[in-house]
């Protein structure tokens, strides 16, 4: 696939945040840190924000969701999997926005401790993209702070 074409991921994300945030039920990203966000489907418990929850974060449904929980339970830790996760998107999309992608970050500059912290606000301002896959989600939250001009 090319990055220009109209078939990117990036691209199809960016298409499809609209009509997605339209089908999603309301969802409070505060009640995701202590039950599941699918409806009648039990989750992981968790601690409230900034706590370290009862047990491991599920993240198999790789919703954007299951990022958030997994980012709480490891408070920004710039070690923890969450923090590397987010790196390895932040580092993906700057490559793309450096060699013209305009769906990538263009002359970023960041740090591995700003990421985590740049997708749990995304995350509670954007509270219905919670069902979004978790790239998506981290993604569409690094591009509002970094856009390509």
């Amino acid at each position: 696939m090319i990055a220009g074409s109209r078939n990117h991921p990036l691209v199809i994300a960016g298409l499809l945040a609209p009509f997605l945030a339209a089908a999603i039920p309301e969802a409070d990203a505060a009640d995701c840190a202590t039950k599941s966000c699918l409806p009648n489907k039990p989750g992981p418990t968790s601690a409230e924000p900034g706590k370290q929850p009862a047990g491991p974060v599920d993240i198999r449904e790789r919703r954007t969701a299951d990022l958030y929980r997994a980012c709480l339970a490891e408070q920004g830790e710039a070690s923890g999997w969450c923090s590397a996760y987010l790196m390895g998107i932040a580092d993906t999309l700057t490559a793309f926005g450096n060699g013209g992608d305009r769906g990538g970050l263009c002359d970023v500059d960041y740090s591995i401790e700003q990421l985590s912290d740049t997708f749990l606000t995304w995350v509670r301002a954007h509270d219905t993209m919670l069902q979004l896959d978790m790239l998506a989600g981290a993604t569409l939250a690094f591009r509002q702070r970094w856009p390509c001009r």
